[in-house]
């Protein structure tokens, strides 16, 4: 390894710590979990039973949706603006390792329960930010920044590819700050195919 590689490690890593999210590039075989509700009739698969792997459409299915939800511990990190320099344009290094994580977890909670993106289907998302309580607030509501539509970016974004083809096909979306008492913060998110 050389000195440059080195440097750059280390600034990787004081840069996770910071974070919160020194744990999410080994995450771990199993998170998230995948359900399918039968919305018609109310029933629910047992938790242990796992989807085929190909997507089906409302007929096949028999009027189910398929949902999936996980989590992204650590505090969430708002989708930045590009930087511009003489050398080109980048991405801040913190926005790129938590959209790292966000879809290392996606993947893998993806991959645990044998599922496929989905490819064309309309979807609805509901993401919840939970923030560490600060020592001094004002009102019982998370209004300090980060803005609540960037820090959905960098979510939706990080999950291209991964829990769907394009965020274009949310059609729905519910997003939430908050601030808890006990922890560092998270990001729970939850994925459901509209039937």
């Amino acid at each position: 390894m050389t000195c440059a590689e080195k440097r750059k490690s280390a600034k990787v890593a004081r840069c996770l710590e910071r974070t919160g999210h020194a744990g999410c590039l080994k995450v771990p075989p199993i998170v998230g979990k995948l359900t399918m509700r039968a919305e018609a009739d109310g029933k629910l698969k047992k938790h242990g039973e796992r989807f085929s792997g190909k997507s089906k459409s409302k007929s096949e299915s028999g009027g189910c949706s398929m949902t999936i939800e996980f989590t992204v511990p650590g505090r969430p990190v708002p989708m930045a603006r590009p930087r511009v320099t003489s050398r080109g344009t980048y991405t801040p290094q913190e926005c790129r390792i938590y959209k790292h994580c966000v879809a290392s977890i996606a993947r893998a909670s993806m991959l645990a329960n044998d599922y496929m993106m989905f490819e064309s289907e309309p979807l609805e998302c509901r993401v919840r930010f939970i923030f560490p309580l600060p020592k001094t607030r004002k009102n019982p509501w998370a209004t300090s920044r980060p803005d609540l539509d960037n820090l959905y970016k960098a979510v939706t974004d990080a999950m291209n590819g991964i829990v769907y083809k394009d965020d274009a096909q949310i059609v729905r979306a519910s997003i939430e700050k908050a601030y808890e008492i006990n922890g560092d913060g998270r990001a729970e998110i939850w994925v459901r195919e509209i039937v």
